[in-house]
Parts: structure tokens; sequence; C-alpha cells
């Protein structure tokens, strides 16, 4: 019941955006400039601190920095292999989400709320190294 009320509140904010955008209060325009301010205007500083935050402690766990860039290229790899010789022959666009969405994971939107929910700032110190680590393979 515990893991039920740590996401209440980010599943409240996910129905309340899509039943806005079903009674039209968004655009598609809207829709897609909330995007581009997400990702290229907020997601980069936030990933900044996130990797600020780690300090020099990266430094010291260089076997977590090659294990996870291994993983993301073999990642990366097989999901394209899978989308373009299985599941999306000859559609370039769908390749590209299903290539991106392999690799991207929500650590951001998702993951650092929910740590910091339920681990406090210890926990998000933690997971801001292994973000911190992982985002050089982005």
């Amino acid at each position: 019941m515990f893991g039920f009320f740590l996401v209440l509140p980010l599943v409240i904010i996910i129905i309340t955006g899509n039943q806005l955008r079903a009674r039209g209060f968004y655009s598609a325009d809207d829709i897609s400039a909330l995007m581009k301010t997400l990702y290229w205007v907020i997601l980069p500083p936030l990933l900044f601190r996130t990797t600020y935050i780690a300090g020099t402690e990266v430094l010291k766990q260089p076997n977590l920095l090659i294990a996870s860039t291994l993983c993301y290229i073999l990642t990366i790899i097989v999901a394209y292999i899978g989308s373009a010789w299985f599941a999306h022959r000859g559609n370039v666009k769908r390749v590209a989400v299903s290539v991106f969405s392999s690799f991207r994971s929500n650590n951001i939107y998702l993951g650092f709320p929910v740590i910091q929910m339920a681990m406090g700032e210890a926990g998000l110190h933690e997971a801001s190294i292994y973000v911190a680590v992982t985002t050089v393979s982005f």
C-alpha cells in the first residue's frame, strides 16, 4: 500500500494532463512546445544538478561507468536489430522511437521523486551518482 501512495501524486499529474488534453485545453502545438521546453530547457539543468550533487564519488567507480556504457551500447544495438528487422520494417520513425525508449528510462521523471520520497536525501544522493555515471552514455 505504501508503494501505491508513493506513486499516487505522479499518477494524478499524468491523469490530469491526459484529461486536459482530451478536453482541448492543450492543442498539438501546445504539447509540442511543452515537450521542447521540458527536453531542451528543463532537463539539461536538472541533469547538470544531478551530476554536480554526485561530486567526485563518480570518479571512484570506473567499473560502473564501463558496465553501464556497455549495457547502453548493447541495448541500443539489440533494440535496433529487433525493431528494424522484426517489428517496424521500413518505418524509420518507429524504429527510432523503439531504440530511444529502450535505453531512455524514467530516472528523472519518475525515479528521482520516488527515490526521494522513499529513501530521502541519502537515496537521492545514491541515485544521482548512478545517473551522473550513466548519463555519459547518452
